[in-house]
């Protein structure tokens, strides 16, 4: 049997099971996976390379075509004329005609007659803020950073930045000396755009399935209640997204639950966003812990942002305020100790954390980062062909930090 053939029947077979079970995530990513494959397959070595042109271009005229509104502008449903198009965004229409069939060749939009447009699943999420802010936060911040990797290594050693302060982000923006979120702030628009894409990014309500927290949490919640202790500490918790689905999906956990970050998101969070029983403080996670002994402090994608020392400092923290039955609950991404092409989002993200000196981490180096900041690494939760986890770790009692 060809490699070609091989691929057809992979894609047969799961395309089968899919179909099956439309609404299953593991039958979607195998199905997507042997598609990939027999795409590779069945395209020319001239037609890869041509193929990866392609997907550049369409991704640079894409962020392009969201920052003058075109995918906000063609209907949800149904689809739009050339000429109309062209109206609302204001721009000639054989330009934009132009980038339009680039866009359909790629299946991003769709060409439903001649000169006439729809959205596709491809597209459709780039007409609402969302995805319009992932767009453009990709576009402006990243693509522009690694356009320049040749220019920025050329006089360093090729290796991955270990500073948060001298990284290729900052160096590309001109702005050496800075942390990843102070060049980000330069321009106040990127933290509303920071801020908005977070939650399209990584989905808040998966970290809440993966780990079993009624069953995991019961002893901390009846002793919550008993002595009005804390249940749950979110560091660096945004505008406590997180903890609003927990305490939906887990009514039954009971017990106070404090979102902690910066004065700037604190202060900014609306009147009445949180429900009763969630409670906003502010609080730097450099500075020492102020809440000693809650059931589980919990942190979703802190980590991934800094190199490791930085985040033994956070932990350690963290470490001084934990007591013999505290749980640290970490929801981060955990690379796979090979390639798995089933879920590639772990490594294109893994390349953004890269250009600001952050890190997606293995098993390994979770284990020893644990270890190194006096925690013990208890279990890894994980879904299915999904890399998004939620590592569980305690204090080490022996260990002295």
């Amino acid at each position: 049997m060809t490699s070609l053939q091989h691929a057809f029947e992979t894609v047969h077979a799961s395309g089968q099971t899919c179909l099956q079970n439309p609404e299953t995530r593991e039958t979607r990513l195998q199905a997507l996976s042997a598609a990939r494959k027999l795409v590779w397959e069945l395209e020319s070595e001239q037609g890869a390379v041509f193929n990866r042109i392609g997907d550049l271009l369409s991704t640079l005229a894409l962020g392009f075509l969201v920052n003058i509104g075109v995918p906000q502008s063609i209907p949800q449903h149904g689809s739009i004329f050339l000429d109309e198009l062209a109206v609302k965004v204001q721009a000639d229409a054989s330009f934009l005609a132009r980038l339009m069939r680039l866009l359909c060749a790629f299946g991003i939009f769709q060409e439903t007659d001649r000169d006439t447009y729809a959205h596709t699943k491809q597209s459709i999420l780039y007409g609402q803020a969302e995805g319009e802010f992932v767009s453009l936060l990709i576009n402006e911040q990243f693509l522009p950073v690694f356009s320049r990797l040749s220019e920025y290594f050329a006089d360093r050693t090729l290796e991955s930045p270990n500073d948060p302060k001298r990284h290729p982000y900052g160096w590309a923006h001109g702005m050496n000396d800075h942390h990843w979120i102070e060049v980000l702030a330069r321009d106040p628009k990127n933290l509303a755009l920071f801020a908005k894409s977070a939650g399209f990014l990584g989905d808040f309500a998966a970290d809440v399935y993966i780990y079993p927290y009624d069953k995991e949490l019961k002893g901390a919640s009846d002793k919550a209640v008993t002595d009005n202790s804390v249940l749950m500490v979110d560091i660096g918790g945004s505008t406590g997204d997180t903890m609003k689905i927990l305490r939906q999906h887990y009514s039954d956990l009971k017990g106070r639950i404090v979102v902690q970050d910066i004065a700037d998101v604190i202060n900014n969070i609306p009147a009445g966003y949180l429900p009763d029983g969630i409670e906003a403080t502010v609080h730097d996670f450099w500075q020492p812990q102020p809440i000693k002994g809650a059931g589980a402090y919990y942190m979703r994608r802190v980590m991934h942002d800094w190199p490791d020392e930085h985040c033994r400092n956070i932990l350690r923290h963290i470490v001084d305020a934990m007591d013999e039955h505290s749980k640290l609950l970490i929801a981060e991404a955990v690379v796979p100790d090979r390639v798995d092409m089933r879920d590639p989002s772990v490594y294109w993200m893994d390349l953004v954390m890269f250009t600001f000196s952050g890190k997606e981490r293995t098993a390994a180096q979770w284990k020893d980062l644990f270890e190194s900041a006096g925690l013990e690494l208890v279990k890894i939760w994980s879904m299915e062909m999904n890399t998004h986890s939620v590592l569980e770790g305690r204090k080490n009692m022996a260990m002295k930090c």
